[in-house]
């Protein structure tokens, strides 16, 4: 075998384990979920859902058990001589009765104050029909070839998918005859999240779980302002 075979066998041959590399170095569905499991440990059980005032409801599809859920959205390699370039998307459905019961410990605490003035011995009726669950987790790596040797780098990002909480709500008089009908919407406020060269992802996770769960705190208390400024 020539010199210039050999180089170029090598180079295959690193070429090859770089690859298998970055593969073994993606971050799977799997793990996605594990992480999200960390952080929240198990389905909480629903709160309750009604006072003499308000009764809170949801039509947002249920996942039992099952604290999350995680798929490969996209995946992508560009293998050039020198320079490699790879991208992936995991997309990761939280179960939305963590969110569902942030909301409902809101309107719990929070409804009396805001909406109780607003209604003359009326009740109301509030349906979730959208609550956000959703985010993605996109990694964007790059590595560089120097001879023999090389040198990567990637960031992570993760940031929300669905971008509002919908709430249809419906007052009904005493004697049970509905006096009005409605939708009223909050667009959420959760911020991207990054994770540079040597950022911890898993931490990086928990923090936007923190987040998303204030947020889905707050979006309840300025829903029922919003709702209260209708009604």
């Amino acid at each position: 075998m020539t010199a210039k075979n050999r180089n170029v066998f090598l180079t295959q041959i690193i070429l090859v384990l770089t690859a298998i590399v970055l593969l073994n170095a993606c971050i799977s569905p799997r793990k996605t979920d594990k992480w999200v499991a960390n952080h929240y440990g198990s389905v909480p059980q629903p709160i309750k859902r009604k006072t003499e005032l308000v009764t809170v409801q949801s039509n947002v599809a249920a996942m039992g058990t099952v604290i999350s859920e995680s798929r490969r959205k996209s995946s992508s390699v560009l293998p050039l001589i020198v320079y490699w370039k790879w991208n992936y998307v995991n997309a990761c459905k939280l179960n939305p009765q963590m969110a569902l019961n942030g909301f409902t410990s809101t309107v719990n605490s929070y409804a009396a104050r805001v909406l109780k003035p607003k209604l003359n011995n009326q009740t109301i009726e509030l349906t979730v029909e959208k609550i956000p669950s959703a985010f993605d987790l996109d990694n964007t790596g790059h590595y560089i070839f120097l001879g023999l040797y090389g040198a990567g780098w990637e960031n992570v990002t993760l940031f929300p998918q669905e971008r509002e909480l919908q709430v249809s709500y419906k007052v009904i008089n005493a004697d049970k005859t509905v006096a009005k009908t409605g939708t009223v919407s909050m667009p959420i406020q959760i911020q991207p999240v990054k994770a540079g060269m040597y950022q911890s992802v898993k931490k990086k996770m928990a923090r936007y779980l923190e987040q998303y769960d204030a947020n889905m705190i707050s979006m309840g208390r300025k829903l029922l302002d919003k709702l209260a400024a209708e009604l």
